[in-house]
């Protein structure tokens, strides 16, 4: 009898722990409740497929922003390189068609990021401050180049495939995200570069004294992340049909608070792909659910502001934790 309760009473503990440690798990289920319980429409399949696919770009942007994170670093300058990418595609595709747009975009988007890790490496400035001013300096191009306004006729069909179309009921940036986020997963579980980067996070200096190459590894963080800006927004630009040089906002601010709430460290070092997968979710559903309340977009940006405060809290009092 002693036994089997020591046993209930282990079992109990590891389940506790998973709670402690995935209190988005709770969050998540919580959320669902009440939009579905306010709202019948929130659990239909039509529904959930459009949860996912306004996930699709976010999951992308915070793939790439977990690499970052996970390096110790941040990057604010991924909305300003998907809208910068969004004009480039567009008027790469007037004259070049889409496949080249699409590779020209992406392009624009590496060199973006190599700029940011350059900078950060080279000079070992600080990555917030540099990704803000190249923030700054790309969006302030895009509204130049446009003056402001967004590239609208010309589109041709086949660019409206990767943003809008679907492989039988799936819509193709759900695939695409999937597959990036799988791809996340198995470089940093799977890849010495991946493992390199929870090691780079955790202590630079102590990484670089045991021969860890910090600045290439840096410059692959950033170059990720500006990869995945510029397919988040290609994709967006496709479901758009225009290009929009105000594109991407608050693009930065969610995915850090979708990669902080799935667990990756703000201080770099932790984090891992399914927890960013959740933090992607969560945001999207809550924004659906109260697009479904018809609740104002005004609101919505208070409340996406509330996540992200409590994004940061849990962050503190994790680590907090750790070190006690």
């Amino acid at each position: 009898m002693g036994i089997f309760l020591k046993a209930i009473k282990s079992k109990w503990v590891k389940f506790t722990e998973s709670v402690t440690n995935w209190p988005i798990w709770v969050a998540f289920i919580f959320v669902l409740i009440i939009f579905g319980s306010i709202n019948p429409r929130f659990f239909t399949v039509n529904n959930w497929w459009n949860i996912l696919r306004q996930a699709s770009p976010l999951a992308l942007a915070a793939t790439g922003m977990t690499i970052v994170l996970i390096a110790g670093y941040f990057d604010l300058s991924i909305g300003s390189i998907a809208a910068a990418v969004s004009v480039v595609t567009v008027y790469s595709m007037w004259h070049f068609g889409t496949i080249v747009a699409i590779i020209i975009g992406l392009l624009v988007g590496i060199l973006a990021g190599l700029i940011n890790g350059f900078l950060v490496a080279r000079w070992n400035l600080n990555s917030f401050i540099v990704t803000l001013a190249t923030s700054t300096i790309i969006r302030g191009i895009a509204m130049y180049s446009t003056d402001g306004i967004p590239l609208h006729g010309n589109i041709l069909k086949s660019f409206y495939v990767i943003g809008c179309e679907h492989i039988g009921p799936v819509p193709i940036p759900v695939i695409i995200a999937t597959i990036f986020l799988i791809g996340l997963h198995v470089f940093l579980t799977r890849t010495a570069r991946g493992r390199h980067m929870f090691a780079i996070g955790g202590n630079r200096e102590a990484s670089r004294l045991v021969g860890l190459d910090t600045f290439n590894h840096t410059l692959l963080a950033f170059a990720l992340s500006g990869f995945f800006a510029a397919f988040a927004g290609i994709i967006l630009t496709s479901r758009l049909g225009v290009g929009v040089p105000a594109l991407g906002y608050d693009l930065a601010l969610q995915a850090i608070a979708a990669a902080v709430i799935g667990g990756v460290a703000l201080g770099g070092g932790t984090g891992n792909a399914l927890g960013v997968v959740l933090g992607v979710i969560l945001i999207t559903v809550i924004g659906n659910g109260l697009n479904l309340l018809k609740v104002s977009v005004f609101i919505q940006m208070i409340v996406t502001g509330v996540i992200i405060y409590l994004a940061v809290l849990a962050d503190r009092f994790k680590y907090r934790r750790l070190v006690d």
